[in-house]
Parts: structure tokens; sequence; C-alpha cells
């Protein structure tokens, strides 16, 4: 396992200058194990930002709470119908309250998906499959639920990509399909291996670029139902050890056996902040 690496000189560096997209995120708790397929079950504490989207109350997708008001997931988790997003941090003992009329009433585990901000480009999960869906309420932080660290760029250029080498591997979680067939009913974890893309390309034959991640493991996979979770990878950022969300899962084959094909978050920073900005309710 490769330690740490302090990434605070991202910071004033030039053209490899950083912020977060939320300053208030996850703090990582250092040593949890976070040892989907011959995954095991995964610590809600130590997942405060991950989100389950639900279509007609059953499980839909994963995704990243990346703000107070914003899920980041797959383009493809899209849908016509009334989806819901449930915080994992909320099902627990703590009551979270939403103050913005004249009372505060406590807020539901599950909120509205008022919005979906599909990207512009999008055309099918191979290609640009990332989205950015809003939530009816602002989310209150508490130790049980923040968002994940998201890189802010001003500008894209190839050379971020070489952020991910320093990776090795990454955390991956979901509630998709296990090797006994069916969806899980508990969050569950894995890592998977930062893999050179030629792997993913040899196994789709498909364009496979700088937008997208290759990631796998001789005895785990993500698989149906994982669509929109996170990748992600713990490293130091001024000071703090802190989770970053570098990829959300797109794409795999059928048997769930293979590499996955993830969406690279670093590549859609210009994007996703310009979301925020944007949409986020005054």
């Amino acid at each position: 396992m490769k330690c740490l690496v302090a990434w605070t000189f991202l910071v004033i560096h030039g053209s490899l200058a950083i912020h977060l997209l939320d300053p208030n995120c996850v703090k990582s708790q250092t040593g949890i194990s976070y040892h989907i397929i011959h995954g095991q079950n995964a610590d809600t504490k130590a997942n405060q930002w991950m989100v389950q989207i639900l279509l007609n109350g059953d499980h839909h997708c994963g995704g990243s709470l990346v703000t107070s008001r914003f899920v980041l997931t797959a383009a493809h988790c899209q849908s016509g119908l009334q989806l819901k997003a449930r915080l994992i941090g909320r099902g627990g003992t703590t009551l979270d309250y939403d103050c913005s009329g004249d009372s505060c009433k406590p807020m539901s585990a599950e909120i509205d998906v008022d919005d979906m901000y599909i990207h512009p480009d999008y055309l099918s999960y191979h290609q640009n499959d990332i989205a950015m869906f809003r939530l009816a309420q602002s989310v209150n932080y508490t130790d049980l639920v923040r968002p994940i660290c998201v890189v802010q760029f001003s500008y894209w250029e190839p050379d971020h990509y070489e952020l991910l080498n320093e990776i090795t591997t990454f955390n991956v979680t979901g509630w998709g399909k296990t090797e006994r067939g069916y969806n899980s009913p508990k969050l569950l974890s894995t890592s998977l291996y930062n893999l050179d893309r030629t792997f993913c390309l040899n196994i789709y034959w498909r364009k496979i670029g700088q937008s997208h991640i290759c990631a796998g493991h001789a005895i785990s996979a993500t698989c149906t139902g994982d669509s929109g979770g996170p990748l992600s990878a713990e490293r130091t950022f001024l000071g703090f050890s802190r989770t970053f969300l570098f990829g959300l899962t797109s794409y795999g084959i059928p048997s769930c056996d293979q590499p996955s094909v993830f969406t690279n978050v670093l590549y859609y920073s210009r994007w996703i902040g310009h979301i925020v900005d944007k949409y986020t309710p005054n």
C-alpha cells in the first residue's frame, strides 16, 4: 500500500493549483479497513457521503454527496420518474432538521431529487456518463453526513490526469449485485487496483480516454446496481487526511469478473463547479 502523499503543493504551484468544491468535505477517519462482488460490509461512519438513489422506493443507483444540495452520479441513472436520495448517515438515531421555513422540522432520510443536470455531451453510458442531481432540501452536515472531497481545477489539462498515477488502489462502494446474483441490502465496499486504460480498452474495444478510469481486482468487481457510486482514495490535503472522489461507476461486463470503466471525475472538474455555482439556490 502506498503511503499518503501530501497534496498541499498542488495549491500553490501554477497550472496544478487546486481547491475543494466544498471546503467542509470529510476529514477521513484513519485506521479504518475498507476491506460488489466479494465485497465486505462498509462502515457507515467511514462513508458519510454515500447516497442511495431510489426509484419507486427501490434501489436504482449509487451516488456521492458533493455539496449540501448536490449528488454526483452517472448520467445513465437519470429517470423521467421521481427519484429520491437516501443519505445513509441519516439512518441512525441523530435527526437532521429543515429550518428553511418558520419552524424546524425533522427531515427524512430520503430527499426528493428536484432537478437533474446531465452532461450536455452525454450520448450513452460509454461517454460523458456523469450527472449532478439536485436535492429538494439542503443537507445539514453532521458526524454521519458530510460530502466527499472533490478537486476543482480552473481548467483541464492532460497533465492533470497524472494525479491519478499517485493512486495504487481505490475504494469502491455500492449496493449492486453480489456473487449471489441479487442486489445487496447492505452497503458493500472493496478495493480495486488503478489499472492502465489499455486493460479496459482490450476488454471493451471502444473509446477509453482521459475522461475514464480503468480499475479492477482479481477477486472483486463492481456489478449491476453499482452505477454512479464513488471510486475514492485517501490523500493528505492541507495537513488533513481526506477522502477524494476520483471516479464514479459507469459500466462493465455482465459477468462482473473483469475490470470496470469509471467516469474520471477530475476530467469534469470545471463542469461540476459550473453546475454548483449556477444552480445552487440562494
